[in-house]
């Protein structure tokens, strides 16, 4: 890879905290190289005034080219999430990498807030190769599309 992607991991601190360090071991392998900044350190702290949360979130997602959301079967009910998703979202337009945990490669509105439809999104399956390809192409892809979906048969149109 000739460009180290910064991205932003958001997910469900509750439920899939494994999925997310078995991100973070994806990027210590020779195939892949990337660097991730993330929020538990915010969310500890247990803050309560969404304006301050939200700012806090928009230092943290300096530099990042790319908003993953590891999404697990209690993704949308995060009220955590919801604010990372508002804020790279609707305040600092980010390209999102939705990373489905039940193998989907579409957006699915009973695990997911529908705030990740408002803006470009790639969506793929819990998979290291599909991950990292991806993240490695998606500052490009964002730039030709509103939303794609990871697959062998890719639709014809934006959706």
């Amino acid at each position: 890879m000739t460009h180290l992607v910064k991205s932003y991991i958001s997910f469900d601190s509750d439920n899939d905290m494994e999925y997310f360090k078995m991100i973070k071991s994806w990027n210590k392998t020779e195939e892949s190289e990337f660097e991730y900044v993330d929020s538990l350190d915010i969310k500890a702290l247990g803050l309560t005034d969404k304006k301050t949360v939200k700012d806090l979130l928009k230092e943290r997602f300096k530099g990042c080219e790319v908003f993953t959301l590891i999404v697990g079967q209690n993704t949308k009910n995060s009220k955590f999430s919801r604010l990372e998703i508002e804020t790279a979202v609707f305040s600092l337009h980010i390209p999102q990498l939705i990373v489905n945990l039940n193998g989907s490669t579409h957006f699915d509105k009973n695990l997911c807030s529908t705030a990740v439809l408002k803006f470009i999104a790639v969506y793929v399956p819990f998979d290291k190769d599909k991950f990292t390809h991806t993240l490695e192409n998606l500052p490009i892809l964002a730039e030709k599309w509103s939303v794609f979906y990871f697959s062998d048969n890719p639709p014809d149109k934006k959706i």
